[in-house]
């Protein structure tokens, strides 16, 4: 007995070290604060303790996917505010193949700690396919934490809880993650685990939570010591003079941006980033013609993720933006792309906001102007200054 005792005293004590070293182990200084706030690895990704440290009352949480790491333009959100001379910041939160659903769900881990309750979300046409998202796509960027956060905020109602964990099992079936996140939901939602694996729970957080922290803090060091201010401030092509980077006006970051999108392209007469032009359509343009002819965006899953993203927010009286980023139209024009199904799609999001009463940044005019995306997808030069101007306004009115 005195054994067993001692066993557990031991135990006990080692929780309460490693929960200690990992408290402080997440402090960052304000440098580095302001680093993660910009940063997209996948140190931060699914980091609930270091996303409460960066979701400050000065801050606005922007959920995107690919375009918030397709960094190459001055008036990128990495590129334009990252310099620690204003009181407003980004807290960048995506990747690649995350969309609706997943944001949701860290939405709805986040909220708790966030003392601005607004958040941007940056959608992407692409998202709504028919054939929607693969299996494989959604587990690879799947948040664990973010996702157990999710099903122990008291403040989401169950109901919506279900729906979230129902589409999350709907889209993996029988993928190995699935399993994983049954146990989760047995600890979190119904109550219903049983003693070996509350017990591996408790033994496995200090852990993670403990890795987490010592991720977080290695990645801003990294960044850091790799990171030089000064040179990046001569190099900018603002002129800041002392101000802040929002005092810069909206006709100059229009000028920088067209300036920079017209030396990036000159290869292609689709308005792409030269670089991308070769590496991925060049070889390829041939067979392009007129090779999405079926292809919609009108019916998809998507929008019943979408109305569970704007739930959350209704539940956890979060303020949300909607941004309506355009596809590249002389692209989409060549490979056929029905442009009934574009407008489709996008008059579909207008109504989505109008219907909920959700702000709405709608570029979908833009799908033939210069510049505003960098490729056929992705945000480029002009689509940030929309954004960020807009992103500006929606903060300062809150």
């Amino acid at each position: 007995m005195k054994r067993i005792i001692s066993i557990l005293v031991a135990f006990a004590l080692f929780l309460v070290t490693v929960g200690y070293i990992s408290h402080h182990q997440s402090d960052l200084t304000d440098v580095q604060l302001e680093i993660m706030r910009y940063d997209l690895s996948p140190a931060k990704q699914d980091n609930v303790e270091l996303l409460a440290q960066l979701l400050d009352e000065n801050s606005v949480l922007t959920m995107g996917s690919s375009e918030l790491s397709t960094i190459g333009e001055s008036t990128h959100p990495v590129q334009f505010y990252k310099d620690g001379q204003h009181d407003f910041d980004l807290v960048l939160l995506g990747q690649g193949y995350t969309q609706c659903l997943n944001q949701a769900i860290s939405l709805a881990a986040l909220a708790p700690y966030m003392d601005n309750k607004q958040v941007v979300l940056i959608l992407s046409a692409q998202w709504f396919t028919e054939e929607h998202i693969d299996p494989g796509a959604f587990a690879s960027v799947f948040r664990m934490n973010m996702y157990r956060e999710m099903l122990r905020n008291p403040e989401l109602s169950d109901d919506l809880k279900v729906q979230m964990v129902n589409r999350c099992h709907e889209i993996l079936g029988e993928d190995d993650l699935a399993e994983r996140l049954s146990i989760q939901e047995e600890l979190y939602l119904s109550d219903s685990a049983n003693i070996l694996e509350r017990t591996t729970e408790t033994i496995r957080a200090p852990f993670f939570k403990f890795q987490r922290g010592y991720q977080a803090r290695k990645r801003a060091k990294d960044v850091e010591s790799d990171f030089d201010w000064e040179q990046y401030l001569l190099e900018r092509p603002f002129d800041l003079a002392g101000q802040s980077a929002t005092a810069i006006s909206f006709e100059k970051r229009l000028e920088v941006a067209e300036a920079e999108g017209r030396a990036s392209v000159t290869n292609n007469d689709f308005g792409i980033e030269d670089h991308y032009y070769n590496e991925y359509m060049k070889d390829t343009y041939d067979n392009r013609k007129d090779s999405e002819v079926d292809s919609r965006f009108t019916v998809s899953k998507e929008y019943e993720d979408l109305n569970l993203f704007l739930d959350v927010c209704a539940e956890l009286n979060i303020e949300p933006m909607l941004v309506s980023v355009p596809v590249n139209g002389y692209w989409y024009d060549y490979t056929g792309f029905p442009i009934e199904e574009r407008e489709g799609y996008y008059n579909n999001i207008v109504d989505i906001c109008k219907q909920r009463s959700v702000q709405l940044l709608d570029l979908s005019a833009y799908e033939y102007t210069d510049y505003v995306l960098r490729d056929i997808m992705h945000l480029g030069w002009k689509g940030w200054v929309f954004i960020g101007y807009e992103i500006e306004r929606f903060y300062r009115q809150n």
